[in-house]
């Protein structure tokens, strides 16, 4: 008597089909490509503490804060570009539009690469965004506020 495997070996396939995927992308270095294309910012590995880039605790902390760290070369025209993108990313916060602030500083004064900064509720410098390309900036901030508790 002859028996037909047929559908034995369609389900035994079924089922090992995404194991050998998975081994094939971790082999070949997509899988760590995919894992990297999540933040667009510069995250901070440590964090930096308040103290080390000298921010003022009543300044920032309590809350989330977009920093924008302007050069000395940017005029005031391209300050309040930079300002009103920063706002915008503010406005579509939504509801978590509470939970976060704008602040600026001279990136010569204080020492920081000009650009916008991510500053958590305690005061820590998070992340970087050298562009500051405001979509940038709201899908990171987005991502942070949805998986933080504090601020």
């Amino acid at each position: 008597m002859k028996r037909n495997y047929t559908t034995l070996w369609l389900l035994l396939g079924t089922a090992l089909l995404p194991v050998v995927a998975a081994v094939g992308l971790y082999y070949s270095g997509a899988a760590s490509a995919l894992h990297s294309a999540g933040n667009r910012g510069e995250l901070l590995t440590p964090v930096m503490p308040m103290q080390e880039w000298g921010g003022d605790a009543s300044r920032h902390t309590g809350k989330w804060t977009m920093l924008l760290s302007i050069s000395g070369s940017c005029q005031s025209d391209c300050r309040s570009d930079q300002t009103e993108a920063l706002k915008s990313v503010h406005d579509a916060l939504g509801r978590n539009a509470t939970r976060v602030r704008i602040d600026t500083l001279q990136s010569d004064t204080s020492g920081l690469n000009p650009g916008v900064w991510l500053v958590d509720p305690n005061g820590n410098l998070v992340m970087h965004f050298a562009s500051g390309e405001p979509g940038d900036v709201l899908h990171d901030l987005r991502r942070l506020l949805r998986l933080s508790s504090i601020g």
